[in-house]
């Protein structure tokens, strides 16, 4: 890989790179309080790569919650990375094996960059979206290694570190309401949310929530996509 490219995708990472370092330590400062190794963090985060069922999954894991639970869990708090995902298949289209790559690490972050930042000119495209793609990964894989060997080590008070994900979903859903050209998904979002509370309670809320969630945005896609005409266009 072109060291100039490697390093232009590198910069375009760093803010990933504070957040990342940031939430995957408060991941591993939670997962160290399950008392297992280290190294296991370094391998949720290996092979799991998603931030909110990471931390999810450290509840899950306290509460012996049966596998299939933590299966369809995982299915309904992730199924978004399928929704955004499905707009970049042209984009991943001839990549060959780092395709298979690029679709296992999408994030939400990674999905900004990969259709937000443009190409350094003269790049292989692939070459630059695998290199977005594995550094975003790799700086995740280090937070939750730090966080889990400084649990380990330290003695402190982690209470409140579970909430940093909730924390940073609020930022976002501040964002969406304030945006002017379009409110329609925060207020799905709220209304869905709030009345599943309401129908099924706190503990019964999520699932069907984001059932609701998903049906209103796939049944808005052709208006919202209206409203965005140029993330219809493939670069």
């Amino acid at each position: 890989m072109n060291k100039m490219f490697f390093r232009s995708a590198f910069v375009a990472t760093l803010p990933v790179l504070v957040g990342y370092l940031a939430l995957g330590m408060a991941f591993g400062v939670l997962f160290s309080r399950l008392n297992l190794a280290v190294p296991w963090a370094g391998l949720m985060s290996l092979t799991i790569y998603g931030g909110s069922m990471q931390l999810a999954g450290v509840s899950m894991l306290r509460e012996h919650m049966p596998l299939l639970q933590i299966a369809a869990l995982s299915v309904v708090i992730n199924i978004r990375h399928v929704v955004y995902g499905l707009s970049l298949l042209g984009k991943f289209k001839g990549g060959g094996w780092r395709s298979l790559y690029m679709i296992f690490a999408l994030t939400d972050e990674t999905y900004a960059l990969l259709t937000g930042c443009p190409i350094p000119h003269g790049a292989d495209r692939h070459k630059y979206m695998f290199a977005i793609s594995i550094l975003n990964h790799s700086y995740w894989i280090a937070g939750g290694l730090i966080g889990a060997a400084a649990g380990t080590l330290l003695d402190f008070d982690s209470t409140g570190i579970e909430f940093s994900m909730t924390a940073i979903f609020v930022v976002i859903l501040t964002d969406l309401c304030r945006e002017k050209r379009n409110r329609m998904p925060a207020v799905l979002g709220l209304s869905a949310t709030a009345g599943s509370f309401l129908i099924f309670g706190a503990s019964g809320m999520l699932v069907p929530a984001m059932i609701a969630i998903l049906g209103g945005l796939l049944a808005m896609r052709r208006r919202i996509g209206r409203l965005y005409p140029e993330m219809e266009a493939d670069e």
